[in-house]
């Protein structure tokens, strides 16, 4: 069984992943930064955002908010991992 923060590959999470709708959103690892959907219940991934992260995770909505570096915060539709037009 992985440690606490681990995905069982060796790779451990940046900041602690969120659950919702069916979905786990991880802020990726520190050797991959990217922002990753997976499924609930297998764990096969969903999608993978360009977007890198760091810091923490928020869902509300359908948007999964990404707080990066000193504030800056995106925001990603959760279903696609899209990022929405202005």
């Amino acid at each position: 069984m992985p440690a606490e923060g681990e995905a069982g590959t060796g790779d451990t999470f940046v900041t602690a992943p969120v659950v919702a709708a069916g979905a786990v959103y991880v802020n990726g690892t520190a050797d991959d930064p990217h922002v990753h959907a997976l499924d609930a219940a297998t764990g096969r991934p969903k999608w993978t955002s360009s977007v890198t992260g760091g810091g923490a995770l928020l869902i509300a909505g359908g948007t999964l908010y990404v707080r990066k570096g000193k504030g800056s915060v995106y925001a990603l539709d959760a279903a696609t991992g899209a990022r929405p037009t202005r």
